[in-house]
């Protein structure tokens, strides 16, 4: 292990023995450079497994890891395709609805004999 990674056997709240029960494979470490703690695997040579975003270790570490395991992946997607068609939509409701409120706009004001068209960007 690098010098400046510091694995964690022991701690208070048990966080190291939890990952195990997740996967056997799972350990804590501190990384003194970043002055963070991140989770290794022992199949995972070249780097973290994951990186809590927390300051400490806790069991909102324990969950971040259950919640982040490649055995969720498929739905993670799933959950993040689905977030991004929703914000999709709403971006393309707005749109409609500028496009509407300005092609409503150059109509009243054509009715009222304007004869200049205003800028797009200026409605």
């Amino acid at each position: 292990m690098k010098g400046h990674l510091i694995k964690i056997y022991g701690d208070v709240f048990d966080i190291a023995r939890r990952l195990k029960e997740i996967d056997p494979g799972y350990y804590p470490v501190y990384n003194k450079k970043r002055r963070r703690f991140e989770i290794y695997h022992e199949e995972l040579l070249d780097g973290p497994a994951c990186i809590p975003p927390f300051g400490e270790l806790d069991s909102r570490t324990v969950a971040y890891v259950r919640e982040t395991r490649r055995e969720r992946a498929a739905a993670m997607i799933r959950e993040m395709d689905g977030i991004n068609r929703r914000e999709e939509l709403t971006k393309n409701r707005r749109l409609e609805d500028e496009r509407l409120k300005k092609a409503g706009y150059l109509a009243s004001h054509a009715e009222r004999g304007g004869r200049d068209i205003p800028d797009y960007k200026d409605i």
